[in-house]
């Protein structure tokens, strides 16, 4: 997982994330969207922040993963793809069937290709 120093830089960290989309406006006036979260419904705000920290979890997991198993077709022992029902496969191994369902089960999860 992320390591943050303490919690309040965990929720330092969520609300940045948060307030990457544009304000919300109301009337003349305008709030970053992590203020308006919490003050309109902690409960959702609180909730986001768990999902916040699990996806930091699995992404860091995916990456672990990436680089610590051998490749199922070919033995290759380095960076490998996780591919759901297949298990660690190489770039060189991969199928356009293999990429299409790692594509689906991480846009599923929030990760980008190039992250």
């Amino acid at each position: 997982m992320t390591q943050y120093e303490n919690e309040q830089q965990a929720y330092e960290a969520y609300d940045e994330y948060l307030d990457e989309q544009p304000d919300v406006i109301i009337g003349s006036l305008s709030y970053p969207p992590s203020r308006v979260l919490k003050a309109i419904d902690p409960v959702a705000y609180r909730c986001g922040f768990n999902d916040f920290m699990d996806w930091n979890t699995i992404a860091e997991e995916d990456e672990e993963c990436k680089s610590h198993y051998n490749c199922t077709r070919c033995g290759y022992e380095g960076e490998n793809n996780l591919v759901h029902e297949v298990g660690m496969v190489c770039d060189a191994c991969m199928t356009e069937e293999d990429w299409r369902i790692w594509d689906l089960q991480n846009r599923k999860r929030g990760i980008k290709e190039d992250e």
